[in-house]
């Protein structure tokens, strides 16, 4: 059976993916259209990642941390199969690397696909993640 991929994966680069000369919340509309999820209840999750008084700001306004913590909320929004990362916690101050972590254990366990690439280990403390290591010598 074949599955429509488009609306089933997402990717993060380590540059910024939302539009930035759109505000923080048109950016939520615009990328979760085909979330089933309200506004209110979009809204509710991107609160866990900036204080609501950032949704009318322009995106262009944010520093690096902030457009990394509003594109992980428009992903737990979207909810995609397969989750691909590239370099996960460029930007990311603690607060935002424990949210990150959080995300990526929510998704575990809804039995969601989470790639990541990164030079960095990352300490998944009690997530079951498999991890391959590209400079390992065999």
């Amino acid at each position: 059976e074949v599955i429509s991929t488009k609306s089933n994966i997402n990717q993060i680069s380590p540059y910024a993916t939302l539009i930035m000369e759109l505000t923080y919340l048109e950016n939520i509309k615009y990328f979760t259209t085909k979330s089933e999820l309200s506004i209110d209840e979009k809204i509710a999750i991107s609160k866990n990642y900036l204080p609501e008084i950032y949704l009318d700001e322009k995106v262009k306004n944010f520093s690096s941390g902030m457009i990394r913590r509003a594109e992980l909320s428009i992903i737990e929004i979207k909810e995609p199969t397969v989750l691909c990362i590239d370099e996960p916690l460029n930007f990311l101050d603690s607060e935002g690397i424990n949210l990150f972590k959080n995300l990526i254990d929510k998704r575990t366990k809804n039995q969601k696909s989470n790639v990541l690439s990164t030079q960095e280990l990352i300490d998944f403390q009690g997530i079951n993640f498999e991890v391959i290591d590209l400079n390992e010598n065999e």
